[in-house]
């Protein structure tokens, strides 16, 4: 269970939503449309994005960096963009699935998110 682990006190000031995702701009179940309803700027939001399809989450990218609201919003995004010819390929990511999205258009990618105040961490 989610909530096992995580103190009573801190229950109430967090929120988890167990559904699919989707990178439609006014879809309900668009993940921004989420954090634009419940956050106000001095809330301190966590954003972290990976739903291993990397079309989906390129493109709810591409819709935080294009929305100046969501920059004062977003505090911190974690974000496994995967790219082709990515070193983690030799521990099973498929180099033929992410396009044309390569290590040096990821760190372009953050150094956007980051330019727009939004604190943007990648992992491997």
């Amino acid at each position: 269970e989610i909530w096992a682990d995580v103190p009573a006190w801190l229950r109430p000031r967090m929120s988890y939503y167990n559904i699919p995702v989707s990178h439609t701009p006014h879809s309900p179940d668009n993940v921004l449309n989420f954090i634009r309803a419940v956050s106000v700027p001095r809330d301190f939001v966590v954003f972290k994005l990976n739903v291993g399809n990397s079309t989906v989450e390129t493109a709810i990218i591409d819709q935080l960096l294009a929305d100046p609201r969501l920059h004062t919003l977003v505090d911190e995004l974690y974000w496994e963009h995967r790219t082709a010819l990515s070193p983690m390929t030799i521990y099973g990511w498929r180099n033929d699935s992410w396009g044309n999205h390569t290590m040096a258009s990821s760190y372009a990618l953050f150094s956007r998110l980051r330019r727009a105040g939004i604190r943007a961490h990648s992992w491997v």
